[in-house]
């Protein structure tokens, strides 16, 4: 589930914004082939990390985005 998470995110044409997936699914993948738990433990927190960063980065977008739509309300008179 981790790593399907991970390749939607990879699927995004954002820049600069596919690094650390794309080293977390790295590191899993390793980790799964070895059998490594280190390796394994290092991936997930660096998805976690992924995941946190991308949940903050979209929380700002909505609340820059609705601040944007009251101003354009208050110029209009709506």
């Amino acid at each position: 589930a981790v790593l399907l998470v991970l390749g939607v995110i990879l699927l995004s044409p954002l820049p600069f914004l596919n690094t650390l997936p794309a080293l977390s699914a790295l590191i899993l993948g390793v980790g799964l082939l070895n059998r490594d738990g280190v390796f394994l433990l290092v991936g997930v927190l660096l998805a976690v990390l992924v995941l946190t960063i991308i949940r903050y980065g979209l929380e700002a977008l909505y609340n820059l985005l609705s601040g944007v739509v009251n101003v354009l309300r208050s110029w209009l008179g709506r």
